[in-house]
């Protein structure tokens, strides 16, 4: 952290002083102080929420693939544990880590996840 600010006063100098960070603070933390400084329900505050909040989920998401990528490089195994439906959305994205991180076409990262499967690295425990 490069600096800070301690905002001692009443609900009115609190939510100004949001108001006021919230103009130079990057996105994420300018929704935060959007949503702090609102008076009740506030459609913007809680676009700009939604917003930062998928964008920190696909930055997590993305480190989260190559992670996976390259303990599966590393010869790791892997074990997903769930119901059913969740089955093919999980098998589709590690598909894509596969064509993402090991650049290759969508053909041989099916393939290569089949060649996982097969040696049960790549072990699905699902329930219905």
């Amino acid at each position: 952290m490069d600096s800070a600010l301690l905002i001692d006063g009443c609900s009115v100098q609190r939510r100004g002083a949001h108001h006021v960070l919230a103009e130079v603070l990057r996105a994420e933390q300018r929704a935060w102080h959007l949503a702090a400084a609102a008076i009740g329900p506030d459609e913007d505050a809680a676009a700009e929420l939604e917003r930062a909040a998928g964008a920190a989920a696909a930055r997590r998401g993305l480190a989260s693939a190559a992670l996976v990528w390259r303990l599966l490089g590393a010869g790791g195994y892997v074990h997903v544990c769930g119901s059913q439906p969740m089955r093919e959305g999980v098998r589709a994205a590690f598909i894509d880590i596969v064509t993402d991180h090991g650049l290759r076409p969508r053909e041989r990262a099916e393939a290569y996840l089949q060649e996982l499967e097969t040696t049960e690295r790549y072990r699905p425990d699902l329930w219905v």
